[in-house]
């Protein structure tokens, strides 16, 4: 949470977690209270290197503060107490007159499990004039700390953290889009699918299941989020979307609809893993902070640190199914023509539901976690029952 530093010293033991993400700068500062020391392993701003939004009138300052978890045992919520003023303004940047050129706040650092490791956290003022700017941060009573450190426009700040890679997730996401369809065209031309119109739909089916992503993060994300902005999509929605368009192009193109979605399992598979890996770079989809020996230091754009690999994890599993669909639509040609589908796509589900509950992300339909499991073990269970049966 944020509050005036006047208010900080008299409820500071009673103070509230929150994320903080979205500081606003009040025009009073007070200096600290002890000689502020220069050590960017503790305090630094955050630059963003893409520098393309720099020239908007939106600015913003993001400030990183790290420390060490404490081994055994939670550690607290910590209040921070910043201070910022600019120093160099940047006369190429038209803002708007009601921008600040300093601040003075608290900004109240959630509770951290124990044995995270190295813990960075960093907290983002709006609206704040372009330039240069001296911070301090007074983490404790007798301890403080500055930096100084440039704005960057806020679609960009706003994403940036230590550990994030900008554009990653598109980077990603777009090559495996890319090399599930040359999978899937390999596949098809096994199967005996016309290549080139099954690549047609294909590409008509991506297209959709974008559209499909975001329309089902906004219906069930907790937060809300831009139509335009390139995060804030679900894969659910994306499968969801493109299988239907698939199934609708493979009924119009008149190709069998059941060995097109066979086709298509080990390459809609493959494209999801890597773009996990985007998801992972890109701080979204993120798992619970643990100190576990499975985590892996990551962040999710406000707290890096050790955190259970979610993203990893579900894309570990989905590229072990697509192998094993690669197989068995080689070995196995007296399956039932779409059990292989209703297969792999039934036991990706049910991984994805396992794997839910690790992530640290808030949702507004978790009734539909059980239900989802049940449906896909169902799915799952009448696959392999119809394999056994062709093959007895």
């Amino acid at each position: 949470m944020t509050a005036p530093i006047s208010e900080k010293r008299q409820r500071i033991s009673g103070a509230t977690t929150s994320s903080g993400r979205n500081l606003k700068p009040r025009t009073t500062p007070m200096p600290p209270r002890v000689e502020p020391a220069r050590d960017p392993r503790v305090l630094a701003v955050t630059t963003p290197s893409c520098q393309v939004f720099d020239a908007l009138p939106q600015h913003a300052l993001a400030i990183t503060f790290q420390f060490d978890a404490a081994p055994d045992g939670d550690t607290p919520p910590r209040p921070v107490h910043l201070i910022g003023e600019l120093t160099e303004p940047r006369v190429d940047v038209d803002a708007p007159s009601s921008t600040a050129s300093r601040f003075d706040m608290v900004h109240v650092i959630p509770a951290i499990p124990a044995g995270v490791g190295r813990v960075a956290v960093t907290m983002r003022v709006r609206d704040v004039a372009a330039g240069r700017w001296h911070v301090i941060a007074e983490p404790e009573r007798d301890l403080a700390f500055e930096t100084s450190g440039d704005t960057g426009g806020s679609a960009v700040v706003t994403e940036s953290a230590p550990g994030v890679s900008l554009g990653s997730w598109a980077a990603f996401v777009a090559l495996g889009t890319l090399v599930g369809l040359v999978l899937l065209a390999i596949e098809g031309e096994t199967v005996g699918l016309p290549v080139a119109t099954l690549l047609r739909t294909a590409v008509l089916a991506c297209v959709a299941g974008l559209v499909g992503a975001k329309v089902y993060y906004k219906a069930q994300a907790a937060a809300p989020s831009s139509w335009w902005s390139p995060g804030g999509m679900c894969i659910q929605g994306f499968v969801l979307a493109a299988v239907g368009t698939l199934l609708l192009g493979a009924t119009v193109t008149r190709m069998p609809v059941l060995l097109v979605l066979d086709a298509m399992s080990a390459p809609l598979l493959v494209g999801i893993a890597v773009g996990r890996i985007g998801c992972f770079r890109a701080g979204c989809c993120v798992g619970r902070l643990h100190g576990g020996r499975i985590a892996l230091w990551s962040s999710d754009r406000y707290i890096g640190a050790r955190r259970i690999p979610t993203q990893l994890l579900e894309g570990i599993g989905a590229l072990s199914l697509a192998a094993v669909a690669v197989v068995m639509l080689r070995w196995e040609p007296g399956m039932p023509a779409g059990s292989l589908a209703l297969q792999s796509m039934g036991t990706y589900v049910l991984i994805r539901q396992i794997l839910l509950p690790l992530r640290a992300l808030d949702r507004r339909t978790d009734w539909r976690r059980p239900v989802t499991a049940s449906l896909s073990a169902t799915a799952l269970a009448a696959a392999v029952g119809a394999m056994l049966l062709a093959a007895s």
